[in-house]
């Protein structure tokens, strides 16, 4: 495979995505519908949601399924809620579903994604952990609140404490994001 070929940029756009990547993507790097559905029926790319795939094999290792879902809520998605508290490290989760928050109205449901709307996030809103669009700590908290036990939030707050030696800046914003909270 050649360095130009559209085959070694969805390959180093896999690489850096957990294994996944967009149908849109796809669009970007060049490839056609044509082409795209080419790789599929070839088995070079593996249906995972719409408009997403994951590439080479079928399976989704290690954090795809959270990129996958990620992808799949359209640009701008983060991953959220008690998926964005494991992704930190301040909670395991063994949910079934993945959360992920879409900006305004935008975003259909779709099987194995608990889908979450937000009005109009703001940067301390979001955040980056190992390539994936996640939700920063302190919203994160926040959404917590909204499915977790009081145990829980405290154990979560307190981990990212010990976790996260800049989370000081974060907790406080955290009770800002609270005060204005209904």
């Amino acid at each position: 495979m050649s360095p130009t070929s559209p085959d070694w940029a969805v390959a180093e756009l896999a690489a850096r995505q957990h294994g996944v990547v967009a149908r849109r993507q796809l669009r970007e790097l060049g490839l056609g519908a044509g082409a795209i559905d080419h790789r599929v029926q070839g088995g070079h790319l593996h249906r995972v949601h719409r408009g997403v795939y994951v590439v080479g094999h079928p399976r989704l290792i290690g954090r795809a399924r959270w990129m996958a879902a990620v992808l799949a809520g359209g640009p701008g998605s983060v991953l959220s809620h008690a998926s964005a508290a494991a992704l930190w490290e301040l909670q395991p989760t063994a949910r079934a579903r993945v959360d992920v928050t879409v900006a305004g109205r935008r975003g259909r449901s779709r099987p194995g994604i608990a889908l979450h709307r937000m009005r109009r996030p703001s940067d301390d809103d979001r955040g980056l952990r190992v390539g994936i669009p996640v939700t920063g700590i302190a919203r994160t908290l926040l959404d917590l609140a909204e499915v977790a036990s009081a145990r829980q939030l405290a154990r979560a707050v307190e981990e990212a404490q010990r976790l996260r030696p800049g989370s000081g800046r974060h907790l406080a914003a955290l009770r800002t994001l609270l005060r204005a909270s209904p």
